[in-house]
């Protein structure tokens, strides 16, 4: 036995249930501390999950040994039947009850939680390997938790289980258990630091020299172990056997990686090593050929690799280009994009024989009815000022103005215009060459302003100031319904879109839009 070769009391690494070996660190401090304060809380359920060999059932009964003025039952292993696993309820909490059935349970332990609570003495159960309980069991311990009085619950289950427990809670069967659980606890595994001073600690408790594993042992230790105390706890004892049988009184990385071997011989890193013992055992000139065949390798994949850089970067630098060239006309659809603006050109302003037949608002509000075009004759005389060809004949209607009112101040005659597709007469204009008189404009409708009365008299509507010098007693910036406006003759010579004879005939006409 290795214990007498290194003055130990004890195996240190074989009995994981003895408190005096409980290494206790900062996470197992904290999550003793939560569950002392979930359960005088007066919480229903806690969970605790962690990794096996994590060393939760150490935990646990450490919290059981911890705690004062609290009946505390632990079910170590769950059976699937229902009336069996509250057999063991009442077994854990009571040694000597057996019930035949779930009713008869239930009333003896109504009465056990009730005369628990008159004595101020607190239930706690602790269900290990949670994880493989059965739905139906999720509910009874649902309904056990139902048992309480007023503002006060009479039992408090703590579950214990592998990373899986949590799968089987998000089953839509456990969905109302799972939304009464008020404490969720991880046990992690050891870290670099805590595994040396695991080890050291299980050595002090049984009398041993904390020295015997070296620095490197321990850290290959951790390596291989992942921080997992049950195989901390198997690589520590075959070491120990292992120096014992070579009598090394310091236990070395070599041992370890033996004790590996045996343990682990499926891991990745035993067959990494067997390879490499399988390779020193070949005849040195098979293994110099390897070697030469191995560099050789390496030096191709260097050499691809330094040419495959740059055609990688040229490759991506004309996909990069190809790609933007095909994106350029899109990008110009983009709208707000594209800073070049179109310029429409302005719609021509309406002409005087679109407005000819408007009616004033006045006359529209009696209900006088809009004339229609007359149908069209052939107008051969081109004295009427109109352009047109001495053999051709031109189109013409004669449109009838629209009916005014008796004693209108001035009443329109009829106008010669050729006819359009629309029925609106279209006037063929030319220069005017004749001299006219002065005309007068009476203001019809609202809107109307000098700078458009300019455009329909003038051509023009930067001749409204003209207009406004030859009208003084009127406000340019305020006209009203019925006012004359004066439009000098000068002005209206050069307006070339109305019929010389209209005008010359007409010295002093309402005009209609």
């Amino acid at each position: 036995m290795y214990t007498e070769y290194y003055d130990l009391s004890e195996r240190p690494f074989e009995t994981p249930s003895d408190p005096k070996y409980l290494w206790i660190g900062e996470k197992h401090r904290e999550i003793l501390s939560k569950s002392e304060s979930w359960l005088h809380d007066e919480k229903s359920f806690a969970v605790l999950v962690g990794e096996e060999g994590t060393g939760k059932t150490a935990l646990v009964q450490a919290l059981m040994d911890h705690l004062e003025g609290t009946l505390a039952a632990r079910i170590a292993e769950p059976v699937p039947d229902t009336l069996e696993f509250l057999n063991r309820i009442a077994e854990g909490f009571n040694p000597g009850h057996q019930f035949d059935g779930e009713e008869e349970f239930l009333i003896y332990f109504k009465k056990f939680l009730r005369q628990a609570h008159r004595n101020d003495k607190k239930v706690l159960l602790i269900v290990d390997q949670a994880q493989t309980l059965t739905e139906e069991i999720f509910e009874r311990l649902r309904l056990l938790s139902n048992i309480e009085l007023p503002g006060k619950k009479l039992i408090h289950i703590f579950l214990v289980g592998r990373n899986t427990l949590y799968e089987k809670l998000k089953s839509p069967s456990c969905r109302a258990l799972a939304e009464r659980i008020e404490l969720h606890l991880r046990l992690p595994a050891l870290s670099k630091n805590e595994c040396s001073e695991y080890i050291r600690h299980r050595m002090k408790a049984a009398g041993g020299s904390p020295g015997i594993f070296t620095e490197e042992a321990l850290r290959r230790i951790e390596k291989i172990s992942s921080g997992n105390p049950r195989l901390i706890n198997k690589l520590c004892d075959l070491a120990l056997s292992k120096g014992h049988a070579k009598a090394l009184r310091a236990i070395t990385p070599e041992i370890i990686r033996e004790c590996r071997r045996e343990i682990l011989p499926w891991s990745p890193l035993h067959i990494l090593g067997r390879i490499r013992s399988f390779s020193a055992g070949l005849p040195a000139k098979i293994r110099r050929r390897n070697a030469d065949i191995t560099a050789r390798k390496r030096l191709r994949v260097r050499r691809r690799a330094y040419w495959s850089a740059p055609i990688r970067w040229s490759l991506a630098c004309g996909m990069l280009v190809l790609l933007i060239a095909l994106l350029l006309p899109a990008i110009g659809d983009i709208p707000g994009f594209n800073r070049t603006r179109s310029i429409e050109p302005s719609p021509p302003p309406a002409t005087r024989e679109e407005r000819v037949f408007r009616l004033p608002v006045e006359n529209e509000q009696k209900g006088i009815e809009r004339p229609e075009p007359l149908e069209s004759k052939a107008a051969q005389d081109p004295a009427h000022g109109y352009y047109g060809d001495q053999n051709q004949t031109a189109a013409a209607s004669e449109v009838s103005p629209p009916a005014f009112p008796a004693g209108a101040a001035h009443e329109p005659t009829p106008l010669q215009a050729s006819a359009t597709d629309t029925g609106f007469p279209k006037f063929q204009a030319k220069p005017i060459e004749t001299e006219v008189l002065p005309y007068f404009h009476t203001v019809q409708q609202r809107g109307e302003t000098l700078s458009l009365i300019a455009e329909w008299y003038t051509g023009s509507a930067y001749n409204w100031k003209d207009i406004a010098e030859a009208n003084p007693g009127i406000d340019p910036h305020l006209i009203h319904i019925g006012d004359e406006i004066f439009i000098p003759q000068y002005l209206l010579k050069i307006h070339t879109r109305m019929p010389a004879d209209y005008l010359s005939s007409q010295p002093k006409a309402s005009a209609f839009r």
